[in-house]
């Protein structure tokens, strides 16, 4: 009888060893996947923010110090692989803009300076997929950095989200602030959902900001 017990004790004291080493595997795994979760809750998507894409003209105002007023207008608009032309018109100049909407983000293709005739410019060597410069995620968190811009010169930081901001009498909700640092220079970009981009300030050396663009008007919604 005591040589059962004890075989009997021996087998329960294995079972529980047992249960204990599969709890070690299971609840770390379990851990991982909510912080996993609890990360993907907090990340942004920004399609509702993209910039040029919603509207058929884009008009902003300049400081008329360093930045003229401009307006922004879809000329060719996306094709099966979301490449699409927008030109840039200014008192100075037209430039021609080629951009592609991937899953992953909007990118720049190529510009075209000195754009005077309309032309479909989408399928050029110089506007060939992969070659482009990262000008806006999809989806981002907040902290987030990237490499984009013009020739990949800029350092982005997705830096802040405000609830609200009022720009020419009109009231703007669920702002995302972009930081972009080029060279010496630094800007704040700030995005509305249906609108995209609706102002840059400029962040001076002294940290004090001036607005070298605003959105004036919108015209022709599309999205």
């Amino acid at each position: 009888m005591v040589a059962k017990f004890k075989q009997n004790s021996r087998v329960y004291f294995l079972f529980w060893v047992l249960i204990a080493v599969l709890s070690m595997l299971v609840f770390p795994s379990l851990s991982v996947n909510a912080q996993t979760q609890a990360e993907e809750s907090q990340s942004i998507s920004l399609t509702p923010y993209l910039p040029y894409y919603h509207f058929i003209e884009y008009s902003y105002q300049g400081d008329q110090v360093n930045y003229s007023n401009y307006s922004m207008i879809l000329e060719f608009s996306s094709d099966a692989n979301g490449k699409f032309q927008i030109v840039a018109i200014s008192d100075q100049s037209q430039t021609a803009i080629i951009y592609q909407l991937t899953d992953y983000g909007l990118y720049e293709l190529a510009r075209f300076e000195n754009y005077m005739e309309v032309s479909d410019l989408r399928y050029t060597p110089e506007a060939s997929e992969g070659k482009g410069a990262l000008i806006f995620p999809t989806k981002v968190s907040q902290g987030m950095t990237y490499q984009g811009g013009e020739n990949n010169a800029s350092q982005y930081t997705v830096s802040e989200i405000l609830d609200s901001i009022e720009m020419n009498g009109v009231t703007y909700e669920s702002i995302v602030v972009i930081n972009e640092k080029r060279g010496e220079e630094q800007f704040d970009h700030y995005y509305a959902p249906d609108y995209g981009l609706i102002a840059v300030e400029q962040i001076n050396p002294d940290q004090t900001r001036s607005t070298v663009f605003q959105l004036l008007s919108t015209d022709g919604y599309l999205h």
